[in-house]
């Protein structure tokens, strides 16, 4: 993305987050734009919306089913970059708005990778040493299954990670050596 792209998704993001607060409708409008933004990722619809072997009409058409929410401003966002053919800058134009509404709030994810599930008893206490060391509230918590972290966990909130895996404890002293 461009200078230019960024001040426009930054912009519109805005724009909508500002709306949903005034409108008092910050987490329907987060529901929906987080579901947005989980189909654009499990069906890879941003690939189709940059490529340039699927005709503009194709995008335009899946875009517009898309567009069925209860918040008119974010159908009207979607027509908007439609007019305007920016429908590759919708998905960050979302993602920008989970984050935007989340800073607002103090309420963020919790992204959780670990070798193993956790417990919901451990997810409770992870939930309480998050909240307490970066002064946030938990909306959920993501947790992902990867086994090549060997044991121990990557927690990821706010654009700040802790690590204790043993992958990267792993690395840390091969960079030592």
């Amino acid at each position: 993305m461009n200078a230019k792209d960024v001040t426009l998704v930054k912009k519109q993001a805005h724009a909508l987050v500002t709306s949903a607060l005034e409108k008092e409708q910050t987490w329907p409008v987060y529901e929906e734009v987080d579901a947005l933004v989980k189909i654009f990722k499990e069906t890879n619809l941003q690939d189709v919306l940059t490529s340039d072997l699927i005709p503009k009409s194709e995008k335009i058409a899946y875009v517009r089913k898309l567009r069925q929410s209860e918040f008119h401003d974010l159908n009207q966002l979607m027509e908007v970059f439609i007019s305007e053919d920016k429908l590759p800058l919708l998905l960050p134009v979302f993602e920008e708005v989970l984050l935007e509404i989340s800073q607002t709030t103090h309420v963020f994810n919790i992204e959780l990778t670990t070798a193993v599930p956790f417990s919901l008893e451990q997810k409770e206490r992870l939930r309480e040493f998050v909240e307490g060391r970066f002064a946030i509230q938990t909306r959920e918590i993501i947790e992902t299954i990867d086994e090549t972290l060997i044991a121990g966990f990557v927690v990821s909130v706010n654009n700040q990670i802790i690590d204790t895996s043993i992958r990267h404890q792993l690395q840390e002293l091969k960079n030592k050596l």
